[in-house]
């Protein structure tokens, strides 16, 4: 899916973010190919793979992109997130 367009871009900047979004999808993909059976929350993802120019939130929209596209699917574990709280778990799906 991708950038989801809800403040009306167009033309280039359009492109750009569009570009940047499909980018953070094959790098979180790549990394789950990589630990093939490894569970992650969106957070040590975030932690793993990304500088804090990038929002918590687009790593957590490239996951439920994969997932939604059949490439990462979320399993019953947990962990405790950034805020203490529980977070699921993603791994690869084969």
């Amino acid at each position: 899916m991708g950038f989801f367009n809800t403040i009306g871009l167009r033309g280039k900047k359009l492109k750009q973010v569009e570009g940047k979004a499909k980018t953070q999808n094959e790098i979180i993909l790549s990394f789950f190919k990589q630990n093939i059976g490894a569970k992650y929350t969106p957070s040590e993802i975030h932690v793993k793979l990304f500088d804090t120019s990038t929002p918590l939130t687009s790593v957590r929209r490239a996951i439920s992109d994969l997932t939604r596209n059949n490439k990462l699917e979320q399993t019953a574990t947990k962990k405790e997130g950034n805020f203490g709280t529980l977070n699921y778990c993603w791994t690869y799906k084969m």
